[in-house]
């Protein structure tokens, strides 16, 4: 489950995953004009940056996955997600994955 609480000039997304403890990780973002969020699940920090248009997601300073826009002309829009495949907390990098996803929808297709 994943909840976007919007306050004045900045987002947060809560993640809840399906697991023993059922507790809910915040994810909040550091820089009001950035797409960048903050986050710990299991003693570990977790970080989702954008970087020239395009996104990674960092383990304690580490590079783990990355989300990279494809720039040539298509009629659909094929990006790609990457993820190392050391990665062993999977469920939880791809609810980072949709929470990249969701805010690249919002960019491309403003309301």
């Amino acid at each position: 489950l994943i909840v976007r609480e919007i306050s004045f000039l900045r987002d947060s997304y809560n993640i809840r995953l399906l697991n023993e403890g059922n507790l809910p990780i915040l994810f909040c973002r550091n820089e009001k004009w950035k797409h960048n969020y903050n986050g710990v699940y299991n003693g570990n920090k977790y970080c989702i940056e954008e970087i020239k248009k395009n996104y990674v997601i960092i383990k304690n300073d580490i590079l783990i996955a990355k989300w990279i826009r494809v720039e040539h002309f298509s009629f659909t829009e094929e990006d790609s997600f990457e993820i190392l495949d050391s990665c062993n907390e999977l469920e939880f990098i791809v609810s980072m994955c949709l929470i990249i996803y969701q805010k690249e929808i919002n960019k491309r297709n403003p309301s």
